[in-house]
């Protein structure tokens, strides 16, 4: 993915970007995967016009909307079990350099359902994901495209060693009652802003591979410090930890699901 975002991205015309820069596009489709602009293009699978595909019986075929459809929509989460793609065509979707990021913070399910519907539903919003840190408390992340940016505003990236992950950076402005504890960002009651360029954006989550990265200092017995974050950083992203995860075990006794439904559906608490 890191491969064709690099292409694309100078032409401001990225793919439906998952937030590991190491996904394979054949792997995106296989797993149905989505990341924060599914609420307006849909998954992955839903940018893909038409696919090659080796069938188990060796034969290449070519597959849509159009021909070979029930193939076409059988491959999308199939995990590979239908064939070999080999080739796709996807749509690309428009962006810019950079993005203001809005962080609303919420306390509880009805809260955090209720702004993400909200940022969902305002046209404005290009990206919308969000982090829960217990039953009441979580973060509503809206983002915006912007062309440019004050140059007296502060830009935040999370892709170098020496930056915060992306989901400590939200926590400690959730758990921040002031603005001065980080410099340039716009605090307005429950709404915090910030800019961030397109490229960080996109791969926000790779370092640390969400918030799963944290298990390795756990595991190795290290203190959980800014410090040791910097010095490991090439093997505290998302390639790197999730050959780990399976090379020693780990992925046997723990599984991280992913769950999509309709926004009709009613939220069901657990717990």
């Amino acid at each position: 993915m890191e491969a064709l975002v690099k292409q694309t991205l100078p032409h401001w015309l990225p793919p439906v970007v998952p937030e590991f820069p190491a996904i394979t596009i054949g792997g995106a489709l296989a797993g149905t995967a989505c990341e924060s602009t599914s609420f307006r293009h849909g998954f992955l699978a839903d940018t893909v016009s038409w696919m090659e595909v080796i069938l188990p019986t060796g034969e290449v075929i070519g597959a849509s909307r159009e021909s070979n459809e029930d193939l076409y929509h059988g491959v999308a989460g199939s995990f590979g079990t239908l064939g070999v793609v080999t080739l796709l065509k996807i749509k690309l979707v428009k962006a810019k350099p950079f993005v203001e990021l809005t962080y609303h913070l919420v306390y509880g399910v009805d809260d955090a359902v209720g702004a993400t519907r909200k940022a969902c539903g305002n046209a404005l919003n290009d990206y919308v994901d969000g982090i829960v840190f217990s039953k009441s408390q979580g973060v509503v992340v809206a983002a915006r495209f912007l062309d440019s940016h004050e140059p007296e505003t502060a830009v935040r990236t999370f892709t170098q060693a020496r930056d915060e992950w992306f989901y400590l950076h939200v926590e400690r402005i959730l758990k921040s009652d002031t603005a001065s504890a980080y410099p340039g960002v716009d605090r307005r009651l429950d709404k915090v802003k910030e800019i961030v360029p397109i490229q960080d954006y996109l791969f926000r989550y790779d370092r640390g591979a969400f918030w799963t990265g944290r298990r390795v200092f756990t595991y190795f017995g290290l203190l959980f410090i800014h410090v040791l974050r910097w010095l490991f950083d090439p093997l505290l992203r998302t390639e790197v930890l999730y050959h780990g995860l399976h090379e020693n075990g780990m992925a046997k006794d723990n599984l991280i699901q992913d769950v999509a439904h309709e926004p009709s559906i009613e939220v069901c608490r657990v717990g």
